[in-house]
């Protein structure tokens, strides 16, 4: 999803209230990159922001091997899932 508008439009106060809105609902994981370079976010990054809020150990290493790291990360979202559908 991209939000885009001019400077002072409420760009940041509706990105705020559509996370919550969604987190309350407890049906759609919410991930925040914080990368600095937003200009060109790729894949990669996303991930990498993808397991930062997944990983239960959060000094954990994520896999280096690229097969190994997007099962992994199915494996995390996959367990959240599970939780998700008991609460």
């Amino acid at each position: 999803m991209a939000l885009t508008g001019i400077v002072g439009c409420g760009k940041t106060a509706t990105a705020r209230k559509i996370r919550q809105d969604l987190k309350k609902q407890n049906e759609i994981l919410v991930s925040t990159t914080l990368t600095v370079e937003k200009h060109r976010v790729k894949l990669g990054t996303l991930m990498h922001a993808l397991f930062a809020d997944l990983m239960p150990d959060k000094k954990a290493r994520i896999p280096s091997m690229l097969e190994y790291r997007e099962r992994k990360l199915i494996d995390l979202i996959n367990s959240k899932k599970s939780r998700w559908s008991c609460s």
